[in-house]
């Protein structure tokens, strides 16, 4: 269900459109599939624009990058899919670096990357095509970045906190 409305916005199209064409007809699963492709038409603006329009309260930036990744990687469900999972490997070293720096043991550092690794939930959303591992790589950068700009105090390091929390 949550990935066939990934697979919608991505393509750019509208929930009316396809609700329109596909209500009061027998479906095949090729007009089905019309609505999960990136057709040439559209572009990432439609992606945004669709999302915005149906769902606003989704973060535009995961599905604005799923779209450019379709784009290359190809719009099947697998290649859909591999984004999230990049970023669930992501979420390990990052996981380490941010208990490296809390902690400064690197034994527990270790403790969390492998707690993460085995997660049932971690598992499942770097499985599937929604955004919730970019927003846990994004909380991650977040705090990384807030660590860095309360030790350093610099402009530099609060502006870039601030770039990771709108972009979360």
């Amino acid at each position: 269900y949550d990935e066939a409305y990934t697979s919608l916005w991505i393509s750019g199209f509208h929930w009316s459109e396809a609700s329109n064409d596909l209500a009061n007809r027998e479906v095949t699963p090729g007009d089905i599939l019309r609505y999960q492709r990136i057709p040439p038409d559209r572009s990432v603006v439609d992606t945004v624009r669709a999302l915005a329009d149906y769902d606003p309260h989704h973060p535009p930036l995961y599905y604005a990058l799923a779209r450019i990744w379709a784009g290359l990687a190809g719009d099947s469900v697998a290649s859909v899919r591999s984004l999230s999972a990049l970023a669930g490997v992501a979420v390990l070293p990052l996981i380490f670096w941010l208990c490296r720096l809390l902690f400064e043991k690197r034994s527990v550092a270790w403790v969390a990357v492998a707690l993460v690794a085995v997660s049932p939930f971690h598992i499942l959303y770097a499985r599937e095509a929604r955004q919730y591992t970019l927003w846990m790589v994004l909380t991650l950068l977040s705090t990384l970045a807030l660590l860095r700009a309360t030790d350093s105090r610099s402009v530099r390091a609060w502006c870039a906190y601030s770039l990771t929390v709108a972009a979360g």
